[in-house]
């Protein structure tokens, strides 16, 4: 690529490091600055999740066949050269990033501020893979205040929500506050996690048990379903606990790894068990009870633990032995988000397309029906899939059990065949998720025309 030839975005940065470029907003003397400065009167603590530890964009756009070139803020923009000129900050957790005494946009250089403010620049909040309730910690209240207190003329927020553009609009109404921003919704994880088993897909060993191969259909397998979870968030922990008081648990392959360290807050129980189950005051007591139990036998110190530990669960979270998959029939999808107004997949839910399973997945309301608009097959000969239009969270969660406790009592031999005669939809999936056009243009969904500056 020449020094001048057109590319899609110029991404914009304050430092450059052994000529790499340095995360916006996080930079060595930017933060000891940062320390010393006061906000609203409080005194700021630099939280280790406000710092940026990486430039990821760049790997994201390359992997979306976006073509970008890495610029030096104190170069002048040259005309022509892109479509789109971006100051990018990347948060590590955005909860942490813009807080009442520590939003990072008080940490802006001088130079990008002019430029931001004049419209040269869009601000560009990198954030397409997680997807946070808009209320959580005012963080999004604080983003919104920051870009207008700033005379920032453009500032587009990359989310993981489906939904954001809604989620917004009801956020701008309930506050009777205008947007200073545009959200804008990606499907990240689809296109990030089918690049990345495309990548193993032609390696010669790993690709091996990502194929479709004939044998896979014919193999006799011990256990009815596969049900995988990293954090232990409330619905997880639930749900686990749920399927050993029902003595469902030995007919799987599960794990509960405390990811993160991360447990369900006992301050937390009474109002996290009346959002998935309607119990009187006795039952809900008795409830609670079985909970901290549980707790006490499955906690960060000793979790439960399938195919590999914790401490190798981080360096690869994409792709496990192949035995789990190979010797259970189905999966339980536990997706990140299941109790808002959030609307979410991640690769929890694409690990079954290449690895050939029928699957139940408790995630968002709508999530099947998003899928088979995505052009996959569903499963509704194995599972009754009224739970997916369910809003009502308690009926949901309650017909999820419903239909883990269904597949159970079916004989090995009758999952065998059932399995037998999915395979044509599992191969339908497989090659979708992995040769299949998106129906929409990924490219266009960030490049949109409505950000030509």
């Amino acid at each position: 690529m020449s020094e001048h030839s057109l590319v899609d975005v110029c991404l914009y940065y304050d430092h450059f490091q052994g000529g790499a470029p340095q995360p916006n907003g996080g930079h060595g003397a930017k933060l000891a600055h940062l320390q010393k400065m006061s906000f609203f009167g409080k005194k700021v603590k630099t939280h280790p999740d406000a710092v940026w530890s990486h430039t990821q964009i760049q790997d994201d756009l390359a992997d979306l066949d976006i073509t970008f070139r890495e610029t030096r803020l104190s170069q002048p923009i040259q005309a022509g050269t892109s479509r789109h000129h971006w100051y990018v900050i990347e948060p590590f957790f955005i909860t942490q990033c813009f807080r009442e005494n520590q939003s990072v946009l008080k940490a802006l250089s001088r130079r990008a501020l002019q430029m931001l403010r004049s419209g040269q620049l869009s601000l560009v909040i990198w954030y397409p893979k997680e997807a946070h309730d808009l209320e959580m910690d005012d963080w999004f209240a604080l983003l919104n205040q920051g870009v207008k207190d700033l005379g920032i003329k453009n500032c587009i927020l990359y989310f993981s929500d489906m939904n954001v553009q809604e989620n917004a609009l009801r956020w701008s109404a309930r506050h009777s506050t205008p947007l200073h921003l545009t959200p804008r919704a990606l499907d990240y994880w689809f296109d990030s996690h089918r690049s990345l088993m495309n990548a193993y897909l032609r390696d010669d060993e790993l690709g091996t048990f990502l194929r479709p191969e004939p044998v896979l259909r014919e193999k006799p397998r011990p256990k009815h379903y596969l049900c995988l979870n990293a954090v232990a968030k409330a619905h997880r922990v639930f749900l686990v606990n749920d399927l050993g008081q029902k003595g469902l648990l030995p007919q799987s392959h599960h794990s509960l790894l405390f990811r993160y360290g991360h447990t369900v807050d006992r301050r937390d129980l009474e109002s996290e068990v009346d959002k998935y189950l309607q119990l009187d005051d006795r039952e809900r007591a008795t409830k609670i009870r079985e909970i901290e139990s549980f707790l006490d036998q499955n906690h960060p110190g000793q979790p439960i633990v399938l195919d590999r530990a914790l401490k190798d669960y981080g360096e690869n979270d994409r792709v496990h032995q192949p035995w789990i998959y190979q010797e259970t029939y189905c999966s339980v999808v536990t997706e990140s988000v299941v109790d808002d107004d959030i609307f979410f997949l991640t690769e929890k839910t694409y690990k079954c397309f290449h690895f050939l399973h029928p699957f139940l997945l408790f995630g968002s309301v709508g999530a099947l029906t998003h899928l088979r608009k995505m052009g996959f097959e569903t499963f509704p000969d194995w599972f009754d899939e009224s739970y997916d239009s369910e809003p009502d969270l308690r009926k949901r969660y309650q017909l999820v059990l419903q239909n883990i406790q269904s597949l159970c009592q079916k004989d090995l031999k009758d999952l065998h065949k059932l399995y037998q005669n999915s395979w044509e939809k599992l191969e339908h999936n497989w090659q979708h998720f992995f040769l299949a056009k998106r129906k929409h243009d990924f490219k266009e969904r960030v490049l949109g025309t409505e950000y030509n500056l």
